[in-house]
């Protein structure tokens, strides 16, 4: 018997060619692929299928072999797949899913679409299993009859010839995971290339970057084995850190403030008719809705007049400003100036909608006119401030300058650059600078 360590070793083997198989394993078969005699194998497989089956993982016995696999049918699946050619088993027909797009809960969590086969069904299966994971699949592309019938009850399934980059711009959409047995190079680049305009997170799961359960349930949605191809800000610690620091801050920031936030309110009602707060519907991260919240700066009917004043917009792009706009009122003006208005998105923070730091949040009907390479602002948390904000004249910043800084703070984000807006941020609070 072979000492401990080497059968532990042996067993790693055997779960690795378990998970990459495209048949079911014996010990033989085992023996045929390693080149090397040793009983010791079949003890290792037997052990290794109880470690398994003991913890949840279903590996199951079928005529020729072992089969790791979600259910008794897919393992009976895979084992009829052996009557038939290599060719048949390998047909697009029959094993391969392009693409699952998922979203991830709710504010903390990313959004998912996958491309994959039946390679992929246990990935399926333990994303809607592991609910803690956070993950929520939005749809999948598959020419696969077994994908579909087993799961288009409970999730959108398209063909593989699906437009991705519309279902992208169309959805809440935080990951794309490519996940077939063989990998096209061309397919991958021009899939890359549709995510990284927009910041979505690309993954790549395959026959050349194995997908081990165990490893999958702790590691792989954030150290996994597969190949991840980020174009957002992706340092782990540091972006717990920037999360912890806006709620904390926040938080303090709402308590000692709370002497200010009465006497604004107390100004606002004094000046003019309507409410204190003035929230409005805005876009956050990757295309999620939220209402903004800030100190009404305007008439009540504003919304109205806007139509009227279009014609008058000194800005280009989407966006509309105007330097005297009418319908601001006096203590708005003030506001405005100083950027007191902008406090009560404090709470926004707090509510997980927005960070201190970030792009500001659009308007949907703006986002409705952005080209595609602008839509990646949306990549991020919006902010309360960003480099926009602390520009001299911010007014007249052209609409493509300013996607362009927010592209740039994405693109060369870390804490200190944060810590350096939000202090220049006082300072242009203090001077009233930006205006």
């Amino acid at each position: 018997m072979k000492s401990t360590l080497v059968f532990q070793k042996m067993k790693k083997i055997i779960e690795a060619l378990l998970f990459a198989a495209r048949e079911p394993l014996t010990a033989e078969r085992i023996k045929e692929i390693l080149d090397l005699q040793d009983e010791a194998i079949n003890a290792a497989l037997e052990e290794l299928v109880r470690e398994y089956n003991d913890i949840g993982i279903r590996v199951y016995k079928v005529a020729h072999g072992y089969v790791l696999g979600t259910d008794p049918e897919f393992a009976e699946f895979v084992d009829r797949l052996q009557n038939f050619p290599v060719e048949a088993r390998l047909s697009p027909q029959a094993l391969e899913t392009l693409a699952i797009i998922a979203y991830k809960q709710p504010v903390t969590k990313p959004e998912i679409e996958r491309i994959r086969g039946v390679f992929s069904d246990g990935v399926i299966e333990n994303l809607l299993i592991q609910k803690e994971w956070g993950f929520k699949i939005v749809s999948i592309l598959t020419d696969s009859k077994l994908i579909r019938a087993k799961y288009g009850s409970q999730i959108r399934i398209f063909p593989s010839n699906e437009n991705l980059k519309k279902l992208i711009d169309n959805s809440v959409i935080d990951e794309v995971i490519y996940c077939r047995r063989d990998v096209d190079i061309e397919l991958i680049k021009k899939v890359v290339g549709i995510c990284g305009e927009v910041g979505v997170v690309f993954r790549l799961q395959s026959s050349v970057s194995p997908l081990d359960p165990t490893e999958f349930q702790l590691k792989t949605l954030n150290k996994s084995k597969d190949l991840s191809i980020v174009d957002v800000p992706s340092n782990s610690l540091s972006l717990v850190l920037k999360s912890l620091g806006d709620i904390y801050f926040s938080i303090i920031a709402v308590i000692l403030l709370l002497p200010v936030f009465l006497i604004i309110s107390l100004l606002i009602k004094a000046g003019s008719k309507g409410p204190v707060f003035f929230k409005q519907e805005r876009i956050g991260l990757r295309g999620r809705k939220f209402k903004l919240i800030k100190f009404r700066t305007m008439v009540i009917n504003a919304e109205e007049q806007l139509k009227k004043l279009k014609a008058k917009n000194e800005a280009d792009g989407p966006v509309f400003k105007i330097r005297n706009d009418p319908r601001i009122t006096g203590v708005g003006r003030f506001l405005r100036k100083t950027g007191l208005d902008e406090l009560p998105q404090l709470f926004n923070v707090i509510r997980g909608e927005m960070s201190l730091v970030g792009p500001r949040p659009p308007l949907e009907e703006e986002v409705n006119q952005y080209e595609r390479w602008q839509l990646r602002r949306l990549s991020v948390k919006p902010g309360i401030t960003c480099t926009w904000q602390i520009v001299p004249d911010r007014h007249d910043v052209s609409f493509e300058q300013w996607m362009e800084l927010d592209l740039h703070y994405i693109d060369n984000w870390n804490l200190r650059k944060d810590l350096e807006l939000f202090f220049k941020t006082l300072r242009t609070f203090f001077l009233a600078s930006g205006h």
